[in-house]
């Protein structure tokens, strides 16, 4: 009877074992497809990269009357209190299109470091958000230039009467066990109509 029990439990520990393999596997490989899916859609978004400034609102887009640029801050650099040492975090910026029926248009996504300089400029090239879309781009955790102070600053165009987007970066991190996450809220710093 003792045997049976026993090889009942090694017939489980194997199991289990190749259960828990299998799930690696699978994490392993979402992951990698997920990863060339957030690939694309930053490509798609870095049409055209420089670290020149360019003038707001260089672009006018036809039947577009209104434009805005907003500020977004990034938190990718922070300092806890227990440890002396920063810690680097990824930063995710989301731009989500929430009106119902009219078309958004992003013109410039720029990234600024902690001193005010200009470290990416995204040209996008008209990309289109339509209703209820979003877009997302991600700074990786091994980003050491930007600092505490990072900054995106977003143009977008579409049409006067549509509903603003929601523009956020998300920040995520642990440390000693604790995981924590934030969201930072675009502030509108500049308008323009057509």
């Amino acid at each position: 009877m003792s045997k049976m029990i026993i090889v009942k439990k090694v017939i489980l520990v194997i199991v289990t074992t190749f259960l828990l393999c299998q799930c690696e596997n699978i994490e392993k490989n979402f992951q990698n497809n997920n990863t060339a899916k957030e690939k694309n859609i930053i490509n798609a978004i870095e049409t055209e990269i420089t670290t020149k400034k360019t003038k707001p609102f260089a672009i006018q887009l036809k039947n577009c009357n209104f434009g805005q640029i907003v500020y977004a801050p990034v938190y990718s650099e922070l300092y806890p209190y227990i440890h002396k040492t920063k810690m680097l975090l990824p930063a995710t910026l989301v731009i989500h299109n929430i009106d119902l029926e009219k078309i958004l248009y992003i013109t410039k996504i720029e990234y600024y470091d902690n001193n005010g300089n200009i470290l990416r400029c995204a040209k996008a090239k008209n990309i289109q958000l339509n209703p209820l879309s979003s877009i997302n781009c991600v700074i990786e955790q091994q980003d050491i230039q930007s600092g505490v102070g990072s900054n995106f600053l977003i143009e977008w165009q579409g049409n006067r009467e549509m509903s603003k987007p929601i523009i956020e970066t998300i920040m995520l991190g642990s440390d000693v066990g604790q995981g924590f996450s934030f969201v930072s809220s675009g502030k509108i710093v500049k308008e323009k109509e057509f």
